[in-house]
């Protein structure tokens, strides 16, 4: 099993199938070739206040906010609004309210930002923090630090990659990720062992993806405007499980796009189609609403 590749390589890998290993008369199998993917190393903004010693503000959804992106918000709020995607973790001085208000408002826009890191030994205006007690910003963890912004920055450039003991969605990820890339065969064969009928969620996901990618269906999803239905479309068509069909407005779908995890890459056009509704498909799908 060969780790911490970057995609083309772990693309290259997998195809050659083996590798020499030093003078070694007969190649070993490859078993897999694991890229490197950001995203699963995404500490929880309580992971952050946990190591770094952070005073939490506001706790909001500090349990399962993912941090994703490091943003300094030194520049002028205009600059500031383009680089603020999903997962942004915003790092401000705490009297500079202009930004946190502008990285609030892009927030209530619909945009899943991490969170606050207000530094320099401060807290936000008390005309602020009502703003960002108030539904549903108040979903924002806000952590405080007496720390300058430069040194506050570094601390978190520094922080470790290593999943917590008690992130168990992001244990989960990290193993599904490695069971969807693992090729078990070549070990079967070697130790000659029957197959077990008993296995571990991400293997018996792995299996089933790989079989439906044999013979990839057309599924129409209901909802089709609906952010995590488009999220689901773009991970369906990216795998090559399914050649998905939304019901929706083209135009909404379109717009529900940005919403997706930042580690999901784009679906291409032909994998994912859009149909407007129509009367009949609204009232099956009323129809499935009340039978589920």
């Amino acid at each position: 099993m060969i780790n911490f590749c970057d995609t083309a390589a772990a693309k290259e890998i997998a195809k050659a199938g083996t590798v020499a290993i030093g003078a070694a008369a007969k190649a070993a199998p490859i078993l897999a070739s694991i890229p490197t993917v950001p995203g699963l190393s995404a500490p929880r903004v309580i992971d952050v206040a946990r190591e770094l010693g952070f005073e939490i503000f506001n706790r909001g959804d500090i349990e399962t906010a993912r941090v994703r992106k490091l943003l300094v918000a030194a520049r002028s709020c205009d600059k500031l609004l383009n680089h603020l995607s999903s997962g942004t973790l915003v790092i401000t001085a705490a009297d500079r309210s202009d930004a946190i208000l502008a990285s609030a408002l892009v927030a209530q826009r619909g945009m899943p930002l991490a969170g606050f890191v207000l530094t320099c030994g401060g807290r936000p205006a008390p005309e602020v923090s009502a703003i960002l007690a108030s539904p549903p910003l108040n979903r924002l963890p806000v952590l405080l630090t007496n720390d300058d912004t430069y040194i506050t920055a570094t601390r978190l450039s520094g922080l470790s990659k290593h999943i917590s003991e008690d992130d168990l969605d992001g244990m989960e990820s990290v193993i599904a990720f490695m069971a969807d890339k693992i090729d078990v065969a070549p070990l079967v064969r070697r130790i000659d062992l029957p197959g077990d009928a008993l296995m571990p969620p991400p293997v018996f996901r792995h299996r089933l993806v790989a079989t439906a990618r044999i013979v990839p269906q057309r599924i129409v999803l209901p909802e089709g405007d609906e952010p995590r239905t488009v999220r689901a479309a773009a991970i369906c068509a990216e795998k090559g499980i399914a050649r998905c069909v939304l019901l929706g407005s083209p135009t909404r779908s379109t717009r529900s796009q940005p919403l997706m995890a930042s580690n999901c890459r784009p679906a291409s056009k032909s994998s994912i189609r859009t149909r407007s509704a129509t009367p009949t498909s609204r009232r099956w799908s009323r129809f499935a609403s009340t039978r589920a």
